[in-house]
């Protein structure tokens, strides 16, 4: 038995996405652990690919926004070490929020090289971050979770 074909336009994909959640929120940033990783690295992959972008197509002051959205979904995101967390993932979590906002912070006094090469690492670091998390609280082993190596 074979599948119809589903078109691809943004209605269908619109369509499929509402059916994964409900959830509406009132709220500005994320709370939790997952979602405001997950959000962060939205805003700093957009970055990224907007400073890669030639030419670059977003004002520097848009660019420094999406870093400060960031910093701004990890804010208070962890502040105990919660007992469903390992001490490195807890510790990785507290130093990623602290690595975004620090360059969120740092970034308007970079050139643009050295903004692509400090959001590189840092979304290389959040990958990371995600295996740690896949690992403590879904339970996927070493082996299974993996972040990749390219960027």
């Amino acid at each position: 038995m074979t599948r119809a074909a589903t078109p691809n336009t943004p209605e269908t994909i619109n369509e499929m996405v509402r059916t994964l959640t409900n959830i509406t929120s009132s709220e500005d940033n994320a709370r939790g652990l997952v979602a405001p990783v997950i959000r962060a690295m939205g805003h700093i992959l957009f970055a990224l690919a907007a400073l890669s972008e030639t030419p670059v197509t977003m004002t520097e002051e848009e660019i420094l926004d999406e870093l400060r959205a960031a910093s701004a979904h990890l804010t208070g995101t962890l502040t105990h070490n919660p007992e469903y967390l390992s001490a490195p993932t807890a510790g990785a979590v507290t130093n990623f929020a602290a690595a975004v906002r620090l360059t969120s912070e740092a970034a308007g006094s970079w050139t643009p090289e050295q903004r692509i090469s400090a959001l590189g690492t840092v979304a290389t670091a959040g990958a990371g971050l995600a295996t740690l998390l896949d690992r403590d609280l879904a339970g996927i082993s070493v082996r299974d979770s993996y972040p990749g190596n390219s960027l």
